[in-house]
C-alpha cells in the first residue's frame, strides 16, 4: 500500500466510520484498493500513474455488478485522510439508508 492509502486505512479499518471495509479486495481480475459489502461500494486511491480510460472501463464493470466506484487522488488522501473517510461515510450511509451514528436527539 502506498502511504495515502496507509492514511486512508487507518480511517476505515475496524468499523471505525460504521461499515466495514476490506483492503485490497480481489473481483475477477481487479484488486479494489478498500471494498464494503454492504454499500456496495469500491473506494480506490488515484495515483499519478492512473489510466483514466482502463479505469473507467474498470467502473463500469463495477457498475454492471452494483458497486459504486468512488475515486480521491493520492493527494486528497495524504492531505486530509479524516474528511476523504468523512465523504466515504456520506456516500455508504446514502447508499445503505442506514446511519450507523444517528443523532441520540432525532436532530
Amino acid at each position: 500500500m502506498s502511504e495515502s492509502q496507509r492514511k486512508l486505512w487507518q480511517e476505515l479499518r475496524a468499523n471505525r466510520i460504521g461499515f466495514k471495509f476490506m483492503r485490497e479486495f480481489p473481483l475477477g481480475p481487479y484488486s479494489l484498493d478498500f471494498y464494503c459489502y454492504e454499500a456496495l461500494l469500491c473506494v480506490e486511491v488515484d495515483g499519478e500513474q492512473h489510466d483514466a480510460l482502463k479505469d473507467s472501463q474498470r467502473d463500469a464493470a463495477f457498475l454492471e455488478l452494483g458497486i459504486t466506484t468512488l475515486r480521491f487522488t493520492s493527494r486528497e488522501c495524504f492531505s486530509d485522510p479524516g474528511l476523504v473517510a468523512k465523504n466515504v461515510l456520506l456516500i455508504c450511509i446514502d447508499r445503505t439508508g442506514r446511519d450507523p451514528f444517528p443523532d441520540p436527539h432525532g436532530r
